[in-house]
């Protein structure tokens, strides 16, 4: 049984918000979680995210239901824990019959409640130990000064924007194993806010804090200064005055007085300030919202459209035709008011009804004039041909075009090569389509790791059931004899196959289930055979992703036969029995380090035959290469055609930026672009022309500190916090420029071993200022506030001293074609690199 989806969907059941968290860790799984304090998930949400088991931890504060809110009560001290409950005689009432568990390290209870308000988070602290960590401080103690701070903490009350990791969950913590534990596994109980908060104020007072926690009370002048005695005020601002949750009342309040102070002076506008305030869930301490007045009073801030949608999330629709945007606009706006202006003449949009007269449903309100002319040019190409590759400028829309068109010719898949971008769609479109998400086998966890009591994960890469011969028959570790999957025979026996709660089993069911009702199922490179034919339709997104996979060269292990059949048989032949032997080897192997690094070989192997079996049947558009190495193969760029019609047997939908044009492939390309040029500018800044012969002559360093001295410059001429550098190769170019770059520019380099999913979110979120990366051309995303600059270091061009491209530049059948190719690949990969900081009309970057 999946004990992670299990408990996932009580809590959903109870009203709480359950979140996937990392593997033996307590951080979130997923990148956007926050978003989910205002969202609510759905079922298939907690079905998708639960599926592979894994970690839980839920969202306090505002619950599934509307009007319903929790809050967290945990006791850090345990010597605090037992003097409340003595001292308190309500606590003691209050834990009775709710939600309690124990916490993985300290074993101490824990509860969660549900109450009619939303509550504010708080740690209170030891105030004395406290003041002796400030002591320990200024003598330069810090390491002794962390100890005592830790130590000062003696209750978390969990509220509003907070996550409680809860059972079954285990973590792993200073490498000691955590084990989250129920202790009354009910509903949480229903308490008032204001009876909860006393009890809060009582804690406070017994950790020796005077001030008072004060009650919610609604002020006398409420009612004088509600939302209609205000002056007149951009729609943005007046939104705010029916009162805003908590995240929002600092900036909104800062906002208010910044714009009531110059118009009806600062008395007037704090009793104003002060009546809105009480509307707000729940209000702002009055103290702070006074502090703010006085700042913006003694300050006197200009407010203007910029200052406002940096501090609230305003759209573009409440900002289009409003007569505010030139009255509030600093002289320093103007000429981005003027791009606005040319953007909104540009970037056309429509309503999504234009689609319904193609008898199409498109996902969102509205969409770029762009995307409903692609889709209507795609439905026109597939009355021609089943192969039409969609080659459209980056930031237009392509997901919700081909999204569209899933729904249309459903049953669909979509083919993602990352797992990222898998999860970005199914965040996004997942609760208006139907979607299922099949990973890659690596991200579950094989159920003989619970049925075998292994400290160890066993990922379902790794299982048995991968070892299945010919027939199907593995061997069960279990039960020790062979076997085809769920067994009937065992369950005769009355013992429970493993495999029945396997949880890639069940992500499958899931997608053929969603198949079956027409749905649409997102996949790997890997996976997306598994349903080819039981859909009408595929998407195949990045795709010179695939055309790249593909061009790869083979390289041959046992083959040396110049005669590329003879060659290609005698691999297969080898490999096959390679793949045998170490099958076997395999089958009665124990868990452990040894098996998984056997494994891994396992893995090359069966993707090596694969590979070599396309050769085969491609046999027309294969070439062969020969250097010191020994012999290995390769497709002609202008026979991958061949390769993808045979590959891709039903209608198919190709979808890139930069896709090249293939032999009997219909293509729908779209020049207009969404972002208007001023919003992407290139500089073009050529240091030197780099020869073999200067490298010889002068060596590499002075064109590595060129390149460093121009990135230092530009960073600091162009208001911008961080700066993406693109290197051919990270180690090789991207370690010098690096240590050029030191001292001045706090900089990342790419680790190769890591994802680079963790390398670039280390570096959005961590204090670095450069991060040098080769792999960041296609499905990475780098759109942010602080980011709006990229360097393209080197362009990349075919590396001629590559065999592969050496071999091709002298075959007879291509050498003609040989320089356009050349070309055609540095400027698709300049393509992609300029297309990651501009992914919408609204953001900006310099390349």
């Amino acid at each position: 049984m999946n004990k992670a989806l299990e408990a996932a969907k009580w809590y959903y059941s109870v009203g709480l918000k359950p979140l996937p968290v990392k593997q033996n860790r307590k951080a979130p799984a997923l990148n956007s979680w926050k978003e989910w304090q205002e969202k609510t998930p759905t079922e298939l949400h907690i079905k998708n995210w639960f599926l592979a088991g894994g970690n839980i931890a839920v969202l306090l504060g505002k619950g599934v239901r509307e009007g319903e809110y929790f809050v967290g009560l945990d006791f850090d001290r345990r010597d605090f824990m037992e003097r409340a409950f003595k001292e308190i005689p309500e606590l003691r009432e209050l834990v009775k019959d709710t939600y309690t568990d124990l916490s993985g390290f300290r074993h101490l209870p824990r509860y969660i409640f549900k109450t009619d308000k939303p509550i504010p988070s708080l740690k209170i602290k030891d105030p004395e130990l406290l003041k002796k960590a400030k002591e320990l401080r200024a003598c330069g103690d810090t390491e002794e000064a962390k100890r005592v701070i830790k130590e000062a903490e003696l209750v978390d009350i969990q509220g509003i924007g907070t996550i409680m990791v809860v059972p079954p969950s285990i973590v792993k913590e200073d490498g000691k194993i955590g084990k989250y534990k129920w202790i009354h596994k009910i509903p949480p109980k229903f308490v008032e806010a204001s009876r909860l908060l006393k009890i809060i104020e009582k804690l406070k007072a017994l950790a020796g804090i005077k001030e008072e926690v004060k009650l919610i009370e609604t002020p006398k002048h409420v009612k004088e200064h509600g939302v209609k005695a205000f002056p007149e005020m951009p729609p943005c601002l007046h939104s705010l005055l029916n009162g805003v949750p908590e995240g929002m009342r600092n900036d909104s309040a800062f906002l208010l007085a910044s714009f009531l102070i110059p118009k009806i002076g600062a008395d007037l506008a704090t009793q104003k300030l002060l009546g809105w305030n009480a509307r707000n869930k729940p209000p702002l301490d009055e103290k702070e919202l006074l502090r703010t007045i006085k700042q913006v009073q003694s300050v006197g801030y200009d407010i203007s459209c910029r200052a406002i949608k940096s501090r609230l999330p305003v759209d573009d629709a409440t900002c289009k035709g409003c007569r505010w945007r030139k009255i509030l606009a600093p002289m320093s706006e103007l000429r981005e008011l003027q791009h606005a202006e040319f953007e909104e003449k540009e970037v056309l949009k429509i309503s999504r009804k234009e689609f319904s007269a193609l008898g199409l449903a498109f996902p969102h309100e509205t969409a770029y004039a762009v995307q409903f002319k692609a889709t209507a040019e795609i439905l026109k190409a597939f009355d021609k041909n089943k192969h039409v590759i969609l080659k459209m400028p980056t930031g237009c829309g392509k997901t919700a075009i081909f999204l569209t068109l899933c729904k249309h010719f459903a049953p669909a898949i979509v083919v993602e090569p990352q797992r990222n971008l898998q999860d970005q769609i199914f965040e996004r479109y997942g609760r208006v389509m139907p979607l299922a998400v099949l990973k890659g086998k690596a991200n579950y966890v094989c159920s003989f790791t619970e049925a075998l009591k292994l400290e160890e994960l066993i990922l379902c890469n790794e299982a048995p059931c991968q070892l299945a011969d010919e027939d199907g028959e593995w061997f069960c570790p279990l039960y020790n004899k062979f076997c085809t999957g769920v067994s009937r025979e065992c369950e005769k026996e009355g013992v429970v196959c493993p495999c029945r709660t396997c949880s890639y089993r069940a992500a499958l069911h899931c997608a053929r289930e969603t198949l079956l009702r027409d749905g649409i199922v997102i996949v790997n490179q890997g996976n997306w055979w598994l349903f080819r034919d039981d859909v009408e339709f595929v998407v195949v997104d990045e795709f010179e992703e695939v055309l790249s996979n593909l061009a790869k060269p083979v390289r041959f292990k046992y083959a040396s036969d110049d005669n590329k059949l003879k060659a290609i048989e005698n691999e297969l032949e080898e490999t096959r029995k390679e793949i045998k032997e170490l099958r076997e080897e395999l089958q009665h192997l124990e868990f452990g380090k040894e098996r998984r690094e056997k494994f891994k070989k396992f893995h090359k192997l069966q993707c090596h035959l694969a590979r070599i079996e396309l050769l085969k049947e491609n046999l027309d558009a294969v070439y062969l290469i020969r250097d010191e190495k020994g012999l290995s193969a390769c497709y002609y760029p202008d026979r991958l055609g061949i390769i993808v019609r045979r590959l891709f047997k039903t209608k198919t939908l190709f979808v890139s930026a930069t896709a090249p044009q293939i032999d009997g492939v219909e293509v729908v390309e779209i020049g207009e672009n969404v972002i208007p040029k001023e919003r992407r500018p290139i500089l073009y800044i050529p240091l030197e022309r780099v020869t073999r012969r200067q490298i010889y002559r002068f060596g590499k360093e002075w064109i590595f500190k060129a390149i460093a001295e121009a990135i230092k410059l530009y960073f600091n001429v162009i208001e911008t916090e961080k700066a993406i550098v693109h290197v051919r190769s990270a180690l090789q170019y991207g370690k010098p420029i690096a240590k050029h770059l030191a001292g001045s520019l706090k900089t990342k380099l790419r680790d190769p071993v890591r994802s680079i999913d963790k390398e670039l979110k280390e570096f959005l979120e961590g204090d670095y200022q450069v991060f040098i990366a080769d792999a960041l051309g296609v499905g990475a995303d780098f759109k942010g506030d602080d980011l709006k600059l990229q360097f393209v270091a080197q362009l990349a061009y075919p590396d001629l001293a590559d065999p592969k491209v050496a071999a091709l530049r002298e075959d007879p059948e291509f050498k003609d074609k040989f320089d356009d190719w050349y070309n055609e690949e540095a400027i698709r990969q300049l393509v992609q690199v300029c297309g990651r900081i501009c992914r919408g009309p609204d953001d900006f970057g310099i390349t």
